[in-house]
């Protein structure tokens, strides 16, 4: 985590240098910082649960997140749902459980213990992260500014965890892997806070599941994992209908 973050700020150096940007909280210090105290703390809870848990049930267990989200967008920035909305979220609900089927990974928790309860803790923690960053975006704060704010304070809030645990430099073989991981995030950041700061939480949440099918797009690219489970290709179909539902809403309200 401290390598990438640093390398993640490292990429926005020419903008803060070419806008003479000022690192600072901005207008509300205190919301900024708990924003990327839980950021960090979600981020951070999610690497360890992997140290413990195979991938598939952790990501099985994050299916509880958008949830959340939903949930907290409704409650603490009092979002409406249309029709079109709720059917869509419902939608991409119904084709995430078919391709992560978290009813199998809550069936297999028994085996890990108390470990279990780390990518649930890091779901509800990135759910309360989403909620902020909107809250911060629709009082004027930029997506420029949070992105550097995240990318800038985290690797320091990541150092001492990182030498408490014992310090390890890299092998030279890790290094364009760590740049890559580093420019990615940091992009990554940039678009996720811009996306917010256009839309609402409710509206965004299914186009962020999408990840699942660009995920195993890339592991087929990278690996040869071709997905050949039905519940894949149904979890892939259902999620693109979400997709299309949402779009044809937003179309209707642009004209």
């Amino acid at each position: 985590m401290f390598f990438q973050y640093l390398i993640g700020a490292i990429t926005f150096l020419p903008w803060i240098l070419r806008t003479n940007t000022r690192i600072q909280f901005g207008r509300y210090p205190a919301m900024n910082f708990a924003r990327i105290l839980i950021a960090t703390i979600s981020i951070g809870i999610w690497y360890l649960s992997l140290s413990y848990m195979p991938i598939t049930e952790v990501v099985g267990l994050g299916f509880i997140s958008p949830i959340i989200t939903i949930i907290a967008a409704i409650i603490f920035l009092h979002e409406k749902l249309t029709l079109n909305k709720t059917f869509a979220i419902m939608l991409t609900l119904v084709g995430s459980f078919f391709m992560l089927r978290p009813d199998q990974s809550f069936g297999t928790i028994g085996q890990y213990g108390i470990y279990a309860l780390l990518p649930i803790t890091a779901a509800a923690f990135f759910a309360f992260d989403k909620i902020l960053v909107r809250k911060l975006l629709s009082r004027g704060e930029s997506a420029e500014l949070l992105s550097i704010y995240l990318l800038i304070f985290i690797a320091p809030m990541c150092l001492l965890p990182a030498l408490f645990s014992g310090w390890s430099w890299p092998h030279f073989i890790h290094l364009p892997w760590l740049l890559l991981l580093g420019v990615l995030s940091a992009l990554a950041n940039f678009a996720f806070n811009k996306a917010y700061e256009l839309a609402e939480v409710t509206f965004l949440m299914p186009f962020g599941l999408a990840k699942i099918l660009i995920s195993g797009l890339l592991s087929y690219l990278a690996f040869a994992e071709f997905p050949r489970s039905m519940d894949i290709w149904l979890g892939i179909v259902i999620i693109g209908m979400s997709a299309i539902l949402l779009n044809r809403d937003r179309v209707k309200k642009i004209v």
